[in-house]
């Protein structure tokens, strides 16, 4: 199947999120890109930049987070165009607010589904969950968990 064994894969991916309670509404938005190198069939390794808006009916000017680093990935074949895979990651958080900025070292695992529709388009799902321990006055601590629905293309 496309991707494997040495293979370079892109992949762009997104979620969106609202949610309303009592008191607000608040709706997100995430883009990710990718790039992925198969060093065998099972073992991966990329690149990543993930970029999040957070519009928050309070707080007009929103808030900005952006992610980058890199991540290994094990996939486990379930057929020639079906894989399961998860694996840890490491990176940088950078986010800006109304009450300012700040940056984190980041770590985290991601997995998910990757489906080949033919010998160049795949579909994924990728669960991520990210944690950031933020510098700043309040010693903020961020546990991020989005759901990627995504492309990837085999290059």
């Amino acid at each position: 199947a496309a991707g494997h064994s040495g293979g370079r894969v892109a992949g762009v991916s997104g979620s969106y999120t609202f949610r309303e309670d009592d008191l607000q509404e608040r709706e997100l938005f995430s883009l990710r890109a990718t790039i992925d190198e198969y060093l065998t069939d099972h073992h991966v390794v990329g690149a990543y930049v993930l970029g999040q808006f957070s519009n928050i009916e309070s707080d007009p000017d929103g808030r900005e987070q952006l992610w980058a680093g890199v991540h290994y990935h094990y996939h486990h074949h379930l057929s020639e165009s079906t894989a399961l895979f998860a694996g840890p990651q490491l990176g940088l958080t950078f986010f800006d607010d109304s009450a300012g900025s700040d940056s984190s070292f980041t770590y985290g695992i991601s997995g998910g589904f990757r489906h080949w529709l033919s010998e160049r388009v795949a579909f994924t799902v990728e669960p991520t969950y990210l944690f950031s321990n933020f510098s700043d006055q309040n010693g903020d601590r961020s546990r991020d968990f989005l759901m990627l629905w995504g492309l990837a293309f085999s290059l």
